[in-house]
């Protein structure tokens, strides 16, 4: 009897702690972004330059660099973000870096926030600009070539890049390093207009196969960034498919995309989240361009110049105050960032899931209401009720044992209602 009873008991823990983790397992798009940084030059003398940087965050530590030649920035040091304001002021010593300070812009200065979320030694900047998220394995060697993840960062590495081997002393802990080596020098445009954007566009030959379609870009430039777009029969606004990059010739670039005409090769240098709702795709239509995000606004160049139809090389379209990827074009909520994440139209309103009320539902039917058929992280609301007068309430007094169904064919003593809201914008 006691044999059963502690059976029962252990049981009874294991659902409990299933329940909770299964109600507060939501999964949102946290990828951070320096995009609303402003940076003013204020002041300029024979000796330094005085900057303001607007909209910084408290407690959070920001690296000031400067570009000293086309592919490296230096770094002139951190500061913290002030708890009394949201901007600061830094000092950069021009005697030091060029001849006169009327050589240095707001071009050639920028801010990086060294924000690491996961605790893994690197910044979520360059997480993000390599892998696409956060939260990568810093011990990982994507390469194979020996290099962990964490000392390509320390050393200026591309990630992506493969390096000879590492000798016995050249993986232990470095310091922050004095500067920043940008990865290989890809091909760069010599002006960023909507003009030069659309001149980048390619015609993609499309084959069908079992599996969805193989995809032949011909003629790309050389080490350049590309987006690849698609577009159907039944939707003929271009969404998002992958991201590649070109060779070092301009031989042709073979692709291949599953029947949503999403690529299923390795994405380079973002690989863009995966999306199992969207409908097969009926007499798709190909295409690719400059996948560079020269405004840093987090939108394409390619994409803004054909789906958003605003300025690649502003981050506020029209001065509005939010940048382009903040902006909410179809009042659901989903900012363009989000809706180009998931493949959907800026343009077009996205409701969430209706809400759906279970009376004493067994464990299975509430672990089964929680699945929705979305890509979009929306946010997850549960609350219950006690009896038919009572109001609803949050779901916390389900962890009680006199309301928690114990199995999953036991009902629970209440009722349960399941609602959906859109997630805050953090792109």
């Amino acid at each position: 009897m006691k044999s059963i009873l502690r059976k029962h008991n252990k049981m009874k823990r294991v659902t409990i702690a299933g329940l909770v983790m299964l109600l507060n397992f939501v999964v949102f798009a946290q990828i951070p972004s320096d995009a609303n940084l402003r940076l003013q030059i204020t002041r300029r003398s024979e000796t330094g330059v005085s900057v303001i940087v607007s909209n910084t965050q408290a407690d959070v530590l920001y690296e000031f660099q400067y570009k000293q030649n086309r592919t490296n920035w230096v770094s002139l040091g951190f500061n913290n973000g002030s708890e009394i304001s949201n901007s600061m002021s830094f000092e950069i010593p021009t005697n030091s870096l060029v001849p006169t300070a009327n050589l240095i812009n707001s071009k050639s200065i920028r801010v990086r926030s060294w924000i690491d979320s996961w605790h893994i030694g690197i910044p979520d900047w360059w997480q993000v600009k390599y892998f696409g998220n956060v939260g990568i394995d810093a011990m990982g060697t994507p390469m194979g070539d020996g290099w962990y993840t964490v000392y390509k960062w320390q050393k200026g590495m591309d990630p992506f890049k493969w390096y000879p081997p590492p000798g016995p002393k050249d993986q232990y802990g470095f310091p922050v390093p004095a500067h920043y080596p940008e990865p290989i020098p890809y091909a760069e445009l010599s002006e960023v207009t909507t003009k030069s954007i659309r001149n980048t566009i390619l015609t993609v030959t499309t084959k069908q196969q079992t599996n969805g379609y193989e995809l032949t870009v011909p003629h790309p430039i050389t080490h350049a960034r590309y987006l690849l777009l698609v577009r159907d029969k039944n939707d003929q606004q271009w969404r998002a498919s992958g991201y590649f990059v070109s060779g070092t010739n301009r031989n042709p670039v073979c692709l291949h995309v599953n029947k949503k005409g999403m690529m299923t090769d390795a994405q380079s240098p973002i690989a863009l989240p995966a999306v199992k709702f969207l409908p097969d795709v009926v007499q798709p239509e190909f295409t690719a361009g400059w996948g560079e995000d020269s405004d840093g606004d987090g939108l394409p160049d390619i994409y803004e110049v054909l789906v958003t139809h605003t300025k690649p090389d502003a981050v506020d379209t029209g001065d509005t105050g939010i940048p382009d990827g903040y902006k909410v074009f179809a009042d659901d909520g989903w900012n363009n960032w989000e809706k180009f994440h998931y493949r959907l139209n800026p343009f077009q309103k996205y409701e969430p899931p209706p809400a759906l009320l279970l009376k004493e539902p067994t464990l299975s039917e509430m672990i089964k209401a929680q699945s929705v058929k979305t890509d979009l992280p929306y946010e997850l609301q549960i609350e219950i009720r006690t009896n038919v007068a009572a109001n609803f309430q949050p779901y916390s007094l389900l962890l009680d044992g006199k309301y928690l169904p114990h199995s999953f064919n036991e009902h629970a003593r209440c009722d349960v209602r399941f609602s959906w809201k859109v997630s805050p914008a953090n792109p």
